[in-house]
């Protein structure tokens, strides 16, 4: 049996990432606006190349958003996206839902809000690939614990990426049991770098997702040369999605 091409990830943004093969495509976190010095954001010209469709990709067929936060989302975009490709779904908190249907009524059917009321996972199948998405607590809950942040798991021909949004690893509330992330056997994790700056990460790394490929996401463009350090000391395998554009190819058996 001949190999399978291989699966690209690409950077388009603080934590905007944009999953493709030669026949699915799916964009998470990826259509936002800039919003303050710490995040990276798609300028208007990769912007437009979302929304209207790039060579040698396939069209998007699925946005998922992880919350509502201007540096993740952008209820217009989502939208636009969404009336210029009639298809294609979105996934994201109710939070996210409520604020595109107010950007435009007439999306309401394609638009899949998450219950947040346990960590329950909720299962969706399309053409090719499938998601599981799930309630996942936003990092600093004193300041921001009104906030829905959701996980995600794609499944795409059995390879298991996982993208948490702004979460942390919570020991206190035990969130990856409470997900049970261990059962998943997930082999691309996408976490945001301040999960990845201690030994104690690492543990808590092996122990709830073990993945083969961990991305480093949410970098600010003037990262510290101390976390660089550690992240690198800690996980010398991680890739740090930092360029724009900065793509990895996941090999599939």
């Amino acid at each position: 049996m001949l190999a399978q091409e291989p699966l690209e990830l690409t950077y388009t943004g603080n934590m905007g990432v944009l999953i493709h093969d030669q026949k699915t495509a799916i964009l998470i976190d990826g259509l936002h606006k800039e919003y303050q010095a710490a995040y990276l954001f798609p300028p208007p010209a990769l912007t437009n190349q979302l929304i209207n469709g790039q060579k040698g990709i396939p069209a998007i067929s699925l946005l998922l958003n992880t919350h509502f936060h201007r540096d993740h989302f952008d209820e217009a975009l989502s939208a636009q996206f969404l009336q210029k490709n009639p298809t294609a779904s979105f996934i994201g908190s109710q939070q996210a839902v409520d604020l595109i249907g107010e950007a435009s009524d007439q999306l309401q059917q394609r638009l899949i809000a998450i219950p947040y009321e346990d960590y329950q996972k909720r299962q969706f199948a399309f053409t090719g690939f499938s998601v599981k998405a799930f309630k996942m607590d936003h990092v600093n809950p004193t300041r921001h614990h009104a906030v829905q942040n959701l996980g995600f798991i794609i499944n795409i021909d059995g390879l298991k990426i996982l993208h948490i949004g702004d979460s942390h690893w919570y020991e206190d509330i035990q969130l990856f049991e409470k997900v049970k992330m261990m059962d998943e056997n997930i082999d691309v994790a996408i976490l945001p770098y301040w999960m990845l700056l201690s030994e104690k990460d690492k543990e808590q790394l092996n122990q709830y997702i073990h993945p083969e490929y961990l991305i480093a996401t949410h970098i600010p463009p003037d990262l510290s040369e101390a976390d660089a350090k550690a992240i690198w000391r800690i996980f010398p395998n991680a890739i740090l999605f930092q360029a724009l554009g900065q793509t990895l190819h996941v090999e599939r058996g």
